[in-house]
């Protein structure tokens, strides 16, 4: 009796204060319990749903008349015949299906981009979409959760630009439990919430009548795909010599998602892809107009290379193969016959309008856009999802201890420090292997536990790394390889005893090989080692590039210590390398700090520019930096210079100086910055910035030209006024360093 009234009510007599609300989402997903726990407060064993359930649920003075609709296949397509103008809505997604059913996760965004279009075309007042039956998630399972809220939080953002901020809608960050009544009562007050704002002050809604179209077409996943089953290599291949029977965008999708693939594989990142994918587009349409040229024909091809478009794409499918590995089942990174599978989970990266959610036309298609990265004008790019804190993509298992570990990192390091200032070898393995040699003198000092240092065993993995390095070839520059990626291409050298294939245990771990290099005892060290087949590894190295910067390790920081006081040292690098980046600061902020402490003048000449160094630390940083910025020699942008002054300012401002009249002096000040990089490790790590910054916007033309506030994580003491002189005008305007 009391659903016939209900629904006798609901056609007839007035509706209650707040109106009518669909309780919509796919079968089993939680709607009946749900409709129940609100009206009899209680669990309700349910059955599947044929047709409808209409209960009034009163919430103090309110009452809202819902009517849960079966979710089967069969009933979706009637639901457009309860809807009328003025309605709620609540969308149930069943966290549990989704996590381990990717057919159910996909026709979960299906059905929710299919009700919302509808909602919004009839005349809706709001949208609540809520997360049910997450009690049902194993604790393993609970770092796919956050993936898939943040996938569902994306689509509604999608469909309706602006709606999350005009209230049209909103999406519930905890979910609920029909069966324990928790979070029962917070979803009726977002609701009851959201429909009174919107009927006080409605939403700019469509008109009645007229169709909602979507915020982006995608192409129909249906759709004739010439390239199915196409290796990449065939695919680049017929790129490259512009015989593709057809160029649209699920091509270059396609290609996106290939070139992604094997950069991932290799152990590279979205950068890298973007170049290579380039390169290849360059080769086929500088192949099409040659073509064309000696035989008189049309080009085939109208496109052109567009550095953020291209850029955002790949970017867009880099976060969708990031989520689509995690519900994979091992995790991996995906193979080119994956690419079907991928884009029916993916489908909005179909849309060659996606870009309209974050670009205005206006930048888009402007020159600087097509020839250098753009960040966004309208909305931030979507960022790869973090629960917690933690890492969620678990590809690989623990490691155990390796006690020969710190060598293996000092080796790459050494070596990528051979090729980054093109130094002759000898003199920097020399000059590191003294650095290590120092450094395990004073780890022991600490504590006895630590390993006696071993020459043998350091130049031992400078030699078999080196010969590894000219395995790659010259494809790859070391310089910005990590110790993960090197891994992952030669997993043998850096897991177990590879050095049993050259030592004898006895001669490995001798007094004569701690105090100098013996020659193996088994065999010769090699000159190359060819590269072997990493397809299946770059887990560890997608996740480190997904999820931000690693913590550097203790042999890396004590190498970046000291080349960074190396560097400082030498007049010559003065802003050429990281460490003489770091003494321009150091000395200046210096000068400044012993000024503030003297009796003397209140400012004193600064060493590296003929300006005067005013007395307080942040003049002095702003000074600093637009000195920089005049000078020809200087490669880094206003982001980098703005990050690297800052981080320095933050560090000096509890430092004690050496006391002094306030004058320059040199060689103090050498004393000071040995002291100061010892304090202070983490400044000389040339990847910090990647703590605040993502890769998108660091390496931006935006961030080359204007300063970028951190999108990561905060940086203390930089806030936007102007440009320091007061005139509003230069790539300084709008940055002042507190």
């Amino acid at each position: 009796m009391s659903k016939l009234t209900s629904y006798l009510r609901s056609l007839y007599g007035a509706p209650g204060p707040v109106g009518r609300c669909l309780i919509t989402g796919l079968d089993a997903s939680g709607k009946t319990a749900l409709l129940y726990r609100m009206k009899l407060g209680e669990k309700v064993v349910t059955i599947p749903t044929i047709g409808f359930n209409c209960e009034d649920v009163p919430r103090g003075e309110d009452i809202i008349t819902f009517w849960d609709i079966g979710g089967c296949g069969k009933i979706r397509p009637l639901i457009r015949h309860y809807m009328t103008p003025g309605h709620s809505v609540i969308f149930l997604v069943s966290t549990s299906e989704c996590v381990r059913d990717a057919e159910r996760y996909k026709d979960t965004i299906d059905e929710l981009k299919a009700q919302v279009t509808e909602s919004v075309r009839v005349g809706v007042v709001f949208i609540l979409v809520a997360f049910s039956k997450q009690d049902l998630l194993t604790e393993a399972e609970h770092h796919q959760e956050a993936a898939v809220k943040q996938y569902v939080k994306e689509t509604m953002d999608a469909l309706l630009p602006m709606g999350a901020a005009k209230g049209l809608f909103s999406v519930m960050s905890t979910g609920f439990s029909a069966d324990e009544g928790k979070g029962v009562d917070e979803l009726l007050d977002a609701l009851i919430a959201g429909v009174k704002r919107n009927n006080v002050d409605p939403v700019a809604l469509p008109e009645l009548g007229c169709p909602v179209e979507p915020v982006h077409k995608p192409i129909p996943e249906d759709v004739k795909d010439p390239y199915v089953g196409f290796a990449p290599e065939r695919f680049f291949e017929m790129m490259e010599s512009a015989s593709l029977h057809v160029w649209d965008h699920r091509a270059h999708v396609r290609g996106g998602f290939y070139v992604l693939m094997k950069c991932l594989g290799s152990g590279l990142g979205l950068w890298d892809a973007v170049e290579d994918f380039l390169n290849v587009l360059d080769k086929m349409l500088a192949t099409d107009a040659a073509r064309a040229q000696v035989e008189g024909t049309e080009r085939k091809f109208r496109n052109t290379v567009h550095r953020t478009m291209t850029t955002f794409y790949l970017h867009s499918i880099y976060l969708s193969m990031l989520k689509f590995m995690e519900f994979r089942n091992p995790p991996r990174i995906p193979e080119h016959p994956d690419f079907e599978a991928f884009i029916r989970t993916n489908s909005h990266l179909l849309s060659s309008s996606l870009w309209s959610t974050y670009y205005s036309r206006d930048l888009m298609f402007s020159p600087p856009a097509k020839e250098s990265w753009r960040l966004p004008d309208l909305k931030p790019l979507p960022t790869y999802f973090r629960p917690g804190g933690q890492i969620p993509l678990f590809l690989s298992s623990p490691t155990p201890s390796d006690p020969n570990k710190h060598y293996k990192i000092f080796a790459l390091a050494t070596l990528k420090r051979t090729k980054a200032t093109r130094s002759r070898r000898g003199k920097v393995i020399a000059d590191a292997l003294d650095a290590l040699n120092r450094h395990t003198i004073r780890q022991r000092v600490r504590d006895p536990t630590v390993k006696p240092y071993s020459a043998t065993k350091a130049y031992f993995y400078i030699q078999i790394f080196h010969a590894a390095i000219e395995g790659l070839g010259t494809s790859l520059d070391i310089t910005h390889l990590s110790y993960d990626a090197f891994a992952l291409a030669f997993p043998d050298l850096v897991q177990g005893d590879f050095w049993r294939e050259y030592y004898k245990e006895k001669v490995w771990e001798s007094v004569q090989a701690r105090a100098e290099f013996v020659p193996p005892t088994v065999k010769p060290l090699p000159n190359i080692i060819p590269l072997v087949d990493i397809t299946p590894a770059a887990a560890r190295e997608a996740r480190k590039r997904a999820t931000g910067k690693v913590l550097a390790d203790d042999t890396e920081l004590m190498l970046a210590e000291h080349w960074a006081f190396s560097d400082m040292q030498d007049p010559s690098l003065m802003l050429r390398s990281h460490g003489g980046m770091i003494w321009w600061y150091f000395s200046a902020l210096w000068t400044a700090i012993r000024s503030q402490s003297s009796s003397h003048a209140p400012s004193s000449p600064s060493p590296n520019t003929s300006a005067t160094i005013p007395s307080t630390l942040g003049a002095t940083a702003r000074l600093l930096v637009k000195d920089e910025l005049l000078k020809d020699d200087s490669t880094r942008g206003v982001t980098e210079k703005t990050f690297w002054v800052q981080i320095m300012l933050q560090r000096m401002a509890g430092f004690e100086t050496t006391a002094g009249d306030g004058s320059w002096d040199r060689n103090t000040c050498l004393v000071d910055a040995r002291r100061f990089l010892a304090e202070n490790r983490v400044v000389a790590d040339e990847d910090l910035w990647m703590e605040y910054y993502s890769a998108e916007s660091w390496w931006s033309a935006d961030a080359a030209s204007m300063f970028l506030p951190p999108d990561l994580k905060d940086l203390r003491g930089v806030v936007s006024v102007g440009d320091g002189d007061g005139d509003g005008k230069g790539p300084w305007a709008g940055v002042y360093i507190s």
